[in-house]
This record gives structure tokens, C-alpha cells and sequence, in this order.
């Protein structure tokens, strides 16, 4: 037996046709469907690492911060410390003259009137100088009035007996007219340092 399509060529293309446009669109609206799937689950895993990662940005940063107020804390501690041991270091490095200043008075006597004290750094043989911490020697310059020359003398042995000069000198005695009458005015120098008597102090 033989099968005759009677439906005309044109149509039967047109027929061919569309079967394969709908074959074809079919393919294409489950490629879409699997490539839109395949996209979201991206982006949502892509989101979640964006928020973890973002969360860990947000807490370096807090964590950069509180280092940030501990780093400026601990400079304005440094600063402090270090003032207060500039202070203790410049302290310590010189010689508390107050003490020596009330030994002298306390050994003046009644008969002695200072009119000047003065305490001057003494170069040293073999000494650094400037670079030294502090010098190694000084010398301590009284001058004023005695009522009499012998007070002068009992003064400069008073100050030889408190064990701390190197060397106690009469520089000069001299008369003067003051409110008072005829009065001695005189210059002692002692000279002191660290490896004399009285260490230096």
C-alpha cells in the first residue's frame, strides 16, 4: 500500500518548521532555567561571603581602633615617665648644696656676717670637662665681715673641721668701715671634689 501525503509542500515545511522552533525554544527556556538557577545560588553564596567578609572588616577595623587609643595612651605615659625621670636623673646628678649651705651657717657664728656665697664648678686635671655627667670639683667662695681677724681664723678652722673640703684658704683680710665701726672684711675659698675628703659633697 502505498501512503500519499496529500497536504501541500509548503505547508508541510512551514509544519517542519515549527516543530523545531518549538523543539528549540523548549532547549533554550531549559538552558535559561538551569543557567538562572546556576546564577542565583552564585550570587547568594557570593552574598553571604561578601557579609562574612564584610563583618570581618568592620571588626579589624573596631580592633585597629582600641589599638590606636592604647598606642596613644601608652605615649602620653611614656612622655610622663620620661619627664619624671629626666627630673630624677638631673636630681641625682648634682649635689644637694642646701645641705652644705646649712653647715656653713650653722658654724658661722655670732662675730661672722656673710655678704656673699658662691659655689663654682673647678676644672680638674685630667677631667672631660663638658662631657662629664657633672664636674668632680668645685670651690665654694665665702666673703663678708668678722668683728675681729682671730673670728676670720676660728671660720676657716671650723670649715677644715667638717672633714668635707680638699683645702680651706684665707684669700684676703682687709679693715672696713661699716654701721657697726671698723670691721674685718675677708675672702675664704675651700676647694672640694670627689676624691678629696669629703667626697665631693
Amino acid at each position: 500500500m502505498i501512503a500519499v501525503n496529500l497536504m501541500p509542500r509548503d505547508r508541510l515545511c512551514r509544519a517542519r518548521r515549527g516543530d523545531r522552533v518549538r523543539t528549540w525554544t523548549l532547549v533554550l527556556v531549559v538552558y535559561s532555567v538551569l543557567v538562572g538557577g546556576v546564577m542565583l545560588i552564585a550570587s547568594r553564596v557570593m552574598s553571604d561571603d561578601d557579609r562574612v567578609l564584610l563583618t570581618r572588616i568592620e571588626r579589624l577595623s573596631d580592633e585597629s581602633a582600641l589599638l590606636e587609643q592604647a598606642v596613644s595612651r601608652l605615649k602620653v605615659e611614656l612622655s610622663a615617665s620620661s619627664s619624671a625621670l629626666s627630673a630624677a636623673r638631673a636630681i641625682g646628678e648634682h649635689p644637694d648644696w642646701s645641705v652644705l649651705l646649712a653647715k656653713v651657717g650653722s658654724i658661722r657664728g655670732d662675730s661672722v656676717v656673710l655678704d656673699e656665697v658662691e659655689i663654682a664648678a673647678r676644672a680638674t686635671p685630667g677631667g672631660s670637662g663638658a662631657a662629664a655627667a657633672r664636674p668632680s670639683a668645685y670651690t665654694l667662695r665665702l666673703a663678708g665681715v668678722a668683728d675681729e681677724h682671730r673670728a676670720v681664723t676660728q671660720l676657716a678652722l671650723r670649715l677644715e673641721s667638717l672633714s668635707i673640703f680638699d683645702k680651706v684658704a684665707i684669700i684676703d683680710t682687709r679693715m672696713q668701715e661699716t654701721d657697726k665701726g671698723g670691721m674685718v672684711g675677708f675672702k675664704i675659698e675651700c676647694d672640694m671634689s670627689d676624691s678629696g675628703r669629703g667626697g665631693g659633697r
